[in-house]
């Protein structure tokens, strides 16, 4: 299966055409619907999928039908390998999540080497989502952390009076 076509410039047509991959997907395995083996409830599914009435859920299960179906009718284990499965996120507008990933590698590198040279530091997400909402930013920046240092003799981020603590 491939969701390279899945594309789209928002979350809706993403999803508008996810829905008619699968639903191409189910026509291509429509001979499951005559399988006795297969539950009713399923099939109903199915029917509902393969002519694009699925409601959120039906979408949301398809492949877990399709796949359960499939173990039924052959009697066996099913893999079902995906291609391209980053595309409709990318283009919806989702974050992915190795990019994601990669920069909490970057940011937990960098704030180890300000440790090893005695520069205290916290990983802040909700500067960052402050700095965010305050338009900091250019508009294509979606992920954003706050890293404050202090070279001070006491940590700024400890024993605060409560009179210089900001609420």
């Amino acid at each position: 299966m491939s969701l390279k076509d899945a594309g789209g410039e928002s979350f809706e047509d993403a999803y508008g055409l996810l829905q008619s991959i699968i639903s191409q997907l189910y026509v291509e395995h429509a001979y499951l619907e005559k399988c006795a083996e297969i539950d009713g409830s399923y099939k109903e599914i199915f029917t509902r999928l393969k002519r694009r009435q699925g409601n959120k859920t039906d979408v949301q299960i398809s492949l877990r039908i399709l796949i359960c179906m499939m173990q039924i009718y052959y009697g066996k284990q099913v893999i079902l390998l995906i291609d391209e499965y980053d595309v409709p996120m990318a283009k919806a507008g989702a974050n992915c999540a190795f990019n994601i990933t990669d920069l909490g590698i970057a940011i937990g590198s960098a704030v180890s080497v300000a440790a090893d040279n005695r520069i205290d530091n916290r990983v802040l997400y909700s500067a960052g989502q402050a700095a965010l909402r305050m338009n900091c930013f250019p508009s294509d920046v979606r992920v954003c952390f706050g890293i404050p240092l202090s070279t001070t003799s006491k940590s700024i981020f400890f024993d605060r009076d409560p009179n210089h603590v900001m609420l």
